[in-house]
């Protein structure tokens, strides 16, 4: 039931983002309303997921007592807290109101250029490429945890597949990517 659940998910996830279903909403006249669409569809797949989800706690893998020790529960918090910040930082460096589509559907209501007709070729040819600029965060998120369970060890391991898989950049990307970090770091310095 839950790898069922888990390519629900996944299935959605790529056939939303595929081209096919892009040149539909072009064909249809909706295109501003996709990642709305990508984004709610993806949450109500997600919820469905968590909500049918059934623990497989006999199997373990590993587990590690942060309950009596204290330098492992800082340890595991940490490095989960770390990985939610990647995650909130990658949001942060993309346009979160156009990740989240909310940004195409307030152009089309203003009679507005599109939001990404007014971002570069580069940072297009990002997004393509890499829809969650925190793939690390993810990775530590879903591995570094004190309790492994064979059920969670699949959804980890399938998922960190999946975006090797789905997520291609490369070095124009990564040269991109830095540049962009360097100048918002430029910008934030006092």
């Amino acid at each position: 039931m839950n790898l069922y659940l888990l390519f629900l998910f996944l299935i959605q996830h790529s056939v939303m983002a595929s081209r096919i279903i892009k040149r539909l909403y072009k064909k249809l006249n909706i295109s501003e309303y996709e990642r709305s669409i990508y984004n709610a569809l993806s949450s109500v797949c997600l919820d469905y997921l968590m909500r049918n989800w059934k623990p497989v706690p006999l199997i373990t893998l590993w587990e590690v007592n942060t309950e009596s020790n204290m330098y492992s529960w800082i340890l595991f918090s940490a490095l989960h807290l770390f990985g939610w910040l990647i995650i909130l930082g990658g949001c942060c460096m993309l346009d979160v109101t156009e990740l989240l589509g909310w940004k195409q559907i307030y152009c089309k209501v203003l009679n507005k250029p599109g939001a990404l007709a007014v971002k570069s070729k580069e940072y297009q040819r990002y997004l393509d490429h890499m829809r969650h600029p925190s793939f690390v965060g993810f990775i530590i998120t879903f591995w570094i945890h004190p309790y492994m369970t064979i059920d969670r060890f699949l959804l980890s391991f399938i998922i960190t597949i999946y975006m090797l898989m789905i997520w291609n950049i490369d070095e124009s990307d990564y040269k991109y990517a830095s540049n962009i970090y360097y100048r918002e770091k430029q910008y934030f310095k006092y």
